[in-house]
């Protein structure tokens, strides 16, 4: 492994991955983790401290990757568990640390806390509503009701969606331009 210094990353180089587009191994056209460890030895030379791997956990792919609907697996188009803790025992061989993006605020709609979530509207208490309050769904979005945008005020520049409710104390009755050039 590298330096054991706990700051090794303040001075490292990074590679930064999305696995997708790195490099295929099987000819499917997709990147994968093996097309990752089958290059370690080029990261290697080019003196890489740590790769960054952009999600790489199942997703339905609505949004690249970061729309994650399981945090404990890895997307099988891009391998498996084994395959990630061979990519980390190898790099690390090579004195290369891998990092995973881990993005716990872009869980996918498909994730069970989501699922369980929008199922314990008509059920009422029960074991869904243990995840009820961590998932925002997307009817009780802003201040004001249904769907609308949740307005927050910015001491230092205007916002871009102002409020016109009376219950706002900032409420106007026409848009607020920035005087920033």
């Amino acid at each position: 492994m590298p330096n054991d210094d706990v700051a090794w990353w303040r001075d490292g180089v990074f590679y930064q991955i999305y696995v997708r587009s790195f490099a295929d191994s099987n000819g499917d056209g997709i990147g994968d983790l093996r097309g990752v460890i089958e290059h370690l030895d080029h990261l290697g030379w080019l003196g890489v401290d740590g790769v960054w791997l952009l999600p790489v956990n199942p997703s339905p792919d609505l949004d690249w990757g970061y729309d994650v609907s399981d945090y404990r697996d890895i997307h099988p188009d891009l391998g498996d568990l084994r395959t990630l803790d061979e990519l980390v025992s190898e790099a690390g061989s090579r004195g290369i640390r891998i990092l995973l993006d881990l993005v716990p605020n872009h869980t996918s709609d498909r994730h069970p806390w989501f699922v369980d979530a929008r199922s314990s509207r008509a059920g009422g208490a029960g074991p869904d509503e243990l995840h009820r309050s961590d998932v925002s769904m997307p009817e009780e979005r802003g201040p004001h009701g249904r769907g609308e945008i949740s307005v927050t005020h910015d001491a230092f520049q205007p916002t871009m969606w102002p409020c016109r409710r009376s219950c706002c104390s900032r409420a106007t009755s026409r848009p607020r331009t920035s005087t920033r050039s």
